[in-house]
């Protein structure tokens, strides 16, 4: 079992002959079928689904923080890394009291663009962020599910929260797309669950019923694999 982006990985691992030996199964939650997408989605609050609409919500801001914050270099001068970092890391932990005032060393170029971030402005960062997608594009298929299914050879549950805002809801409507024919078991976009824990409002009856049919045959499956 893979949750977030560790399901797109577990895909992935179970793809490879050097692994296939290891996996039985693999349940993929709030998993990712191509990094790619989901970058632009954290920047642009939209995704494309297979059939070519669009699911859209306001993703959740940690997306583009993780990528400021991995590749920090390419959105702060040299000479405000090590105070950026750092910044960004208490941005990541939730720290924003301590990244303002981490923030107050930067130069006034990088602090501009950390005000920016601390207020929550994707928009102000729009071009930066897209460009950085660009520029990581071609490193994106070593660790996108989308490049790598057509080598699955065991049985794929898909569970993904129908309003996650981290990983967009479609990515689990590409996965059902582009796992081979016969290797996807089930797959369920659910209003019982958030990204990878279950929701915090009321829920339907008929959604909670979807979610105990997906887990019973994801159990029939494990005890098949035990005979």
């Amino acid at each position: 079992m893979g949750l977030s982006f560790a399901g797109g990985l577990s895909l992935i691992a179970a793809s490879d002959p050097r692994y296939q030996a290891a996996f039985a199964f693999v349940v993929a939650v709030g998993a990712h079928d191509d990094l790619g997408r989901v970058l632009r989605f954290f920047v642009t609050d939209e995704a494309q689904r297979p059939d070519g609409t669009m699911f859209r919500v306001h993703a959740h801001d940690y997306g583009t923080v993780v990528l400021e914050y991995a590749h920090v270099e390419d959105f702060f001068p040299a000479a405000d890394l090590p105070v950026a970092r750092d910044t960004l890391r208490s941005i990541l932990h939730e720290d924003f009291d301590a990244a303002r005032e981490q923030a107050k060393a930067l130069s006034p170029a990088a602090a501009a663009t950390m005000g920016r971030i601390l207020a929550h402005d994707t928009a102000a960062l729009t071009h930066e962020l897209m460009a950085e997608i660009e520029r990581l594009q071609p490193s994106f298929a070593a660790v996108s599910p989308a490049a790598h299914l057509g080598h699955l050879s065991v049985p794929v549950f898909v569970l993904h929260g129908s309003s996650d805002q981290l990983i967009p809801p479609s990515e689990a409507e590409w996965l059902a797309h582009d796992v081979p024919r016969g290797r996807l078991r089930d797959v369920l976009v659910s209003r019982a669950i958030e990204h990878v824990g279950l929701g915090e409002g009321a829920t339907r009856l008929s959604d909670k019923l979807a979610l105990v049919h997906f887990m019973g045959d994801l159990l029939e499956e494990a005890e098949s694999q035990r005979r």
